[in-house]
């Protein structure tokens, strides 16, 4: 006979483990909370971000070409209590060459003496390394079915920094040096360029997003007869890839004279929010600078200097270019003093 004060029907039984697995979930949860309450006081409390723990940038701009500042601390989780985001400049607003953008009034203010600004503008003038954005490539023009060894000698075969400079290839490789940049408006790209050697063919061009090249019939580059020449072509806004590209035939087993490519300036892109300082053998006398002036011959100065300092009497500084030794680096104008013979 069954026991009156308990119940065996399996309903019964289930309502019974469903109660006790709750009971033990509800345990859990107390517990995991108790836990998380120990850790995270454990924890120290985050400070109040000072000025110097942070930085502003601007969001990507919208539909109608607004955007906004926030506040960005440089390490994530430092601190906390960042100001509030405002509304920023429009997305169209640039500052003049020889000012930047102050982000934490939002407006132009201008350099420095002894620093320099392009404004809207980027410059490439020192080539220790390929710059960020750069690419090298190499092929062969050459067309042999039967081997691959003409394709694998031009692997190497590419432009090369050195410092003040990048030079080409001299062997019968084609060398293509490449830029990529979104202008944010209408601008330029300049550079200084020395080509002497009639036995390299060297052709500059830019082409938009859509692989079409810009309509400019100074493709092909002249050979320079007097040092350094300038060049400059218009770019469009949007997105535009600069190629400068060089191949070299040998003529009587001649070893061709490279062509060497130095003080890229590009106009056009966004916004700069500092200005950059003037190079050794450079100098800005005045605030509001959009270049560094070259210091005389027989003079020298240091990084940032609004300045040249005159050689010691028993030394000398050579001038920019030398005709009898070809182009010259800044920085062997500013640092290498010679000793007279």
């Amino acid at each position: 006979m069954a026991d009156a004060g308990r119940s065996f029907h399996p309903s019964a039984r289930g309502r019974g483990r469903t109660e006790w697995r709750a009971l033990r979930l509800l345990r859990l949860l107390l517990w995991v909370g108790t836990a998380f309450q120990v850790i995270q006081g454990a924890e120290p409390e985050l400070h109040a971000c000072k000025e110097s723990e942070y930085h502003y940038e601007y969001t990507a701009c919208d539909s109608t070409g607004s955007r906004w500042r926030v506040a960005v601390p440089h390490t994530p989780g430092l601190c906390t209590s960042l100001p509030d985001p405002v509304k920023g400049t429009e997305c169209s607003f640039s500052c003049k060459a020889g000012e930047f953008l102050d982000m934490k009034d939002q407006s132009c203010k201008p350099c420095a003496e002894g620093r320099y600004s392009l404004g809207t503008g980027i410059r490439f003038d020192e080539w220790d390394e390929l710059p960020h954005g750069f690419a090298s490539l190499s092929t062969n023009m050459e067309i042999n079915d039967s081997t691959n060894e003409s394709t694998e000698n031009c692997t190497l075969s590419k432009w090369a920094p050195l410092g003040d400079y990048i030079a080409s290839n001299t062997d019968e490789c084609t060398a293509t040096l490449m830029y990529a940049v979104n202008l944010k408006k209408s601008g330029t790209v300049n550079f200084e360029y020395y080509y002497a050697d009639s036995s390299i063919i060297f052709e500059f061009f830019v082409q938009n997003d859509q692989c079409q090249p810009s309509a400019d019939d100074s493709r092909w580059m002249r050979t320079t007869e007097k040092g350094w020449e300038f060049h400059s072509v218009k770019l469009n806004r949007g997105n535009n890839v600069l190629y400068w590209r060089t191949t070299a035939f040998s003529v009587w087993s001649k070893v061709s004279k490279p062509v060497l490519v130095r003080n890229i300036v590009i106009t056009g892109v966004a916004y700069t929010s500092e200005c950059f300082p003037c190079k050794p053998g450079t100098y800005a006398d005045k605030q509001g600078s959009s270049f560094c002036k070259l210091c005389p011959e027989n003079s020298y100065s240091n990084k940032e200097e609004t300045s040249c300092h005159q050689c010691d009497p028993d030394k000398y500084s050579e001038s920019y270019t030398n005709p009898a030794r070809g182009p010259l680096s800044s920085r062997s104008l500013s640092l290498n003093r010679h000793t007279h013979p």
